[in-house]
């Protein structure tokens, strides 16, 4: 009985368990850092900074330079709330962000330092 007991208990831990995912990189204080290695096993984009948090992901690659050197951004719709933490949390990392031709955009993009 006391074998059975056990052997039903190891079992319940065995399929219970979670396995646990996690991304190898510290986070800035806005929750985000650049992808700089394995990139593309957690679905980045290599130099993709992103955020932790719920933030705006963007990657180098959908940048739209102008002729004044800003670069225009794709980004999804966003609520105000959204807006207003993804705002600031570019400003955090070191972006600087400008209003041109109606548009909110990224004016330069400096690499983040890991």
């Amino acid at each position: 009985m006391k074998k059975t007991l056990l052997f039903l208990l190891v079992l319940l831990l065995i399929f219970s368990s979670q396995a646990a995912e996690a991304h190898p990189g510290r986070t800035d204080s806005s929750g985000g850092h650049t992808c700089r290695t394995n990139c593309g096993k957690w679905g980045l984009s290599s130099g993709e900074y992103h955020t932790h948090n719920g933030g705006l992901s963007f990657s180098d690659d959908v940048e739209y330079p102008d002729d004044e050197g800003s670069s225009y951004v794709e980004v999804p719709e966003m609520t105000q709330e959204q807006l207003e933490e993804t705002y600031a949390s570019l400003i955090k990392a070191g972006r600087d962000i400008g209003y041109k031709h109606g548009v909110y955009c990224i004016l330069r993009m400096p690499r983040i330092a890991a």
